[in-house]
């Protein structure tokens, strides 16, 4: 349908693919857990619902035989495989098993489908769903969103009720791919070499055996809650400063680490 460059980001991906074919990076899985069995049918319907939703879903990243690597949005189904698990023991175990043994599969990033699902039936009525997609096409930012639409499509398709259409305008990632390659690549080049002429110095994250034991938190993780209000002057300050608001929390983070 539509064919254009790779970004700087998507090329380093593909050159450590390249590098190993059967690397398991930038391969990622998101599994659910459902007390109802679709059909494959209603799967493959949910699939392409999705696929007609994001069109990058159903890119090929084409680097064989070519003079400059390309990604292309094709005319493609999304697939779907179906597992029987209902005679295991352990289910939950078995279905694991299922997930490493799909993430670990021969996969041939210009011809196979960067994205599928695997249903795994644990009963008449339940099963566990894996969807697996690359990161060359998906990213943190990008993969709540798809995965609402996947829920909400199967959630209707279950049901047997309407689907309402909600296509993204497509070509709005090739936008962004465009724009890019039209910066001036050795402008940006020689700006970081200026800014990083004669830094030397490590940029170390302190670690547990550095820290006695006495000082280092019980406790994994914090949970900090912003009012909404808050919320909306970070999202209007990031919009006004072209940042997101990933770029304030990595810069409060690296505030936090310096003191």
């Amino acid at each position: 349908q539509r064919i254009y460059p790779l970004t700087p980001m998507q090329e380093g991906m593909l050159l450590a693919y390249i590098t190993n074919p059967d690397t398991e990076a930038y391969r990622m899985q998101t599994a659910f857990s459902m007390k109802a069995l679709p059909t494959q049918e209603q799967l493959e319907k949910v699939m392409e619902v999705v696929a007609q939703h994001y069109e990058t879903l159903r890119t090929s990243i084409i680097f064989h035989d070519v003079q400059e690597y390309r990604q292309a949005i094709l005319d493609r189904k999304l697939p779907v495989r179906m597992v029987d698990l209902s005679n295991e023991t352990k289910p939950e175990v078995a279905f694991l098993h299922v997930m490493e043994k799909d993430r670990k599969s021969k996969f041939d990033i210009q011809y196979d489908a960067l994205v599928h699902l695997v249903c795994a039936k644990t009963s008449e009525n339940s099963c566990y769903l894996s969807l697996f997609m690359h990161h060359i096409i998906v990213d943190g930012w990008c993969l709540p969103l798809i995965n609402d639409a996947f829920l909400k499509a199967l959630h209707h398709v279950i049901l047997n009720a309407e689907i309402q259409p909600f296509t993204v305008k497509p070509g709005q990632y090739e936008n962004f791919v465009r724009e890019l390659k039209s910066k001036d690549f050795n402008a940006s080049l020689d700006y970081w070499k200026n800014l990083l002429a004669g830094y030397s110095t490590k940029a170390i994250v302190p670690k547990d055996k550095n820290i006695p034991a006495k000082e280092r938190s019980l406790k994994a993780s914090h949970a900090i809650e912003i009012d909404g209000e808050t919320v909306k002057k970070l999202q209007t300050f990031c919009k006004d400063e072209s940042l997101t608001i990933n770029s304030i929390l990595e810069f409060t983070w690296g505030l936090v680490l310096q003191t």
